[in-house]
């Protein structure tokens, strides 16, 4: 039993590692079957001392967790930032080059009605 325990601590906690570098989906539901299986495992071990572990295996993960929600707000962050940044400097470019066309239209207009045929 205890050979048994110690193996399936390194085994959890290999799972828990390969779950904070990849935070994969199903790494993460892997980690959760493990720790199932330790359950049924330490049945006849004190209750509190498995659910402490099982806390403490959830507590990693909700950290995890947290931390790539962290990571992918602040990639929304600077994506968005550039994004915005993108759109002003087309809409400025897209204003000037109205203003441009408004005042070859304007100069135009004005030819057509006040120039002489050469302006014309």
């Amino acid at each position: 039993m205890v050979t048994t325990t110690i193996r399936l601590q390194q085994m959890t906690l290999a799972i828990c590692k390969k779950c904070r570098k990849r935070a994969k989906y199903e790494d993460l539901n892997f980690c959760v079957l493990v720790l199932n299986v330790r359950v049924l495992i330490f049945r006849g071990v004190l209750y509190s001392k498995v659910a402490g572990q099982i806390t403490e295996a959830f507590e990693v993960l909700v950290e995890e967790f947290r931390r790539r929600r962290d990571t992918l707000l602040v990639e929304l962050e600077t994506t968005h930032a550039d994004r915005q940044t993108s759109l002003v400097h087309q809409a400025d470019s897209l204003e000037n080059l109205l203003l441009d066309l408004t005042n070859c239209c304007e100069l135009t207009q004005n030819a057509l009605r006040h120039g002489d045929e050469t302006e014309v």
